[in-house]
């Protein structure tokens, strides 16, 4: 009789868990990378996006300051359309027919022809942009670093010039108020008028005047090519202008710039009445003296 072999089929369930896991570690592995990516791709874009509103900002509070000092120089070179005028219609006339006219009006037309006014320069905006490797760092434009530098150092030196012009003719009079008898003239107009150094300084308020609004113009054409340079609009810059210049509600009326209109408290007197009743014994005394 044959005998038949039976032999049970293999079940490899092992092998299949095997199988199952690793496809389940492989998953989780590509899980979290792809999420790592993903949380590394949307935080770049996020700080990317941060790094060009912090650079548009910075640019444009530059820009915004640059203008603001030109538009200072522009205000300089109208107001002083009168005091060139007056110089050079003072040069243009014999000092003794100018020695005619009363005193008073003489020295009211040479303060007039003199008055300059001072430039102020406020170099807070150049030493944030100055001091800081961060910010030049995140502009990441060195034209525009270079240009705006070359601005900051031309308002330095522009507004030392004036001013220390300014402070030359102050001076100037200054000497012949001390020493009235070392200048020729019946009065410190006409002392003045008769002094070539004090001449050759009214005849350059003119050049000066000139030279001022070649600075100006200057300015304004290197900040157009700041703007160029970070691609700001004239829009954007007046928006962010009229931005920073809307008045903040603080809840409380804003305090009078009068303030020499205040009323003397009634009450602050009653502490001298002391001292006033002194002074009215000492009239007596002289009084009965001089009886």
């Amino acid at each position: 009789m044959t005998k038949i072999k039976i032999r049970p089929p293999r079940v490899n369930v092992n092998m299949d868990g095997k199988v199952g896991f690793w496809k389940q570690i492989g998953m989780i592995i590509i899980g979290t990378t792809i999420s790592l990516a993903l949380t590394v791709v949307v935080s770049k874009m996020t700080e990317n996006r941060q790094r060009v509103k912090d650079r548009r900002l910075t640019s444009m509070m530059v820009i915004s300051a640059i203008r603001d000092y030109v538009q200072g120089l522009e205000d300089l070179y109208e107001v002083t359309a009168r005091t060139d005028s007056v110089a050079q219609w003072l040069l243009n006339h014999p000092v003794e027919d100018l020695e005619l006219l009363p005193e008073e009006e003489l020295q009211g037309l040479l303060d007039e022809g003199s008055d300059l006014y001072v430039i102020s320069y406020d170099d807070t905006y150049e030493k944030i942009f100055s001091t800081s490797i961060d910010t030049w760092k995140n502009l990441r434009s060195y034209t525009f670093i270079d240009n705006v530098g070359m601005c900051f150092a031309s308002m330095r030196s522009t507004t030392n010039r004036w001013n220390q012009w300014g402070d030359e003719i102050a001076q100037l009079k200054a000497n012949i108020r001390a020493h009235p008898d070392d200048y020729p003239g019946t009065s410190f107009a006409s002392k003045c008028l008769r002094n070539n150094e004090a001449r050759i300084m009214l005849g350059n308020i003119h050049r000066q005047r000139c030279w001022l609004h070649y600075r100006l113009e200057r300015f304004r054409y290197d900040n157009l090519k700041n703007m160029a340079i970070m691609d700001i609009t004239e829009q954007e810059l007046l928006d962010f202008i009229t931005d920073r210049e809307t008045p903040v509600d603080v809840g409380v009326e804003e305090p009078d710039w009068n303030y020499d209109i205040t009323p003397i408290a009634s009450d602050s007197l009653t502490t001298f009445r002391d001292i006033d009743s002194r002074l009215e014994l000492y009239k007596l005394e002289i009084g009965n003296r001089r009886i």
